[in-house]
């Protein structure tokens, strides 16, 4: 087995409810190696129908945000530190 990256979407099952179709997206980040794999999967959009109309709705990701936000903040004071 090569080692080996990529994202990948998918689309779950889709619901109907009062004339309204909901399918929910995701995106998920695989990463393959030869003791094993790492998938990283997040929600991405809700794809809406309704009278033959279709909407996506983008899903934001709050937590992914402070994340990077927190991540941003240690790095900066880790370099801060150093010079």
């Amino acid at each position: 087995m090569k080692l080996g990256v990529r994202i990948e979407s998918t689309a779950g099952d889709s619901i109907t409810v009062e004339g309204v179709r909901v399918t929910p997206q995701a995106a998920a980040l695989v990463v393959d190696a030869p003791f094993g794999s790492f998938v990283w999967n997040r929600p991405t959009a809700i794809l809406t129908q309704q009278d033959g109309q279709l909407k996506r709705i983008p899903i934001l990701d709050i937590v992914r945000i402070v994340q990077l936000g927190a991540f941003a903040i240690i790095l900066a004071a880790g370099l801060a530190r150093i010079l």
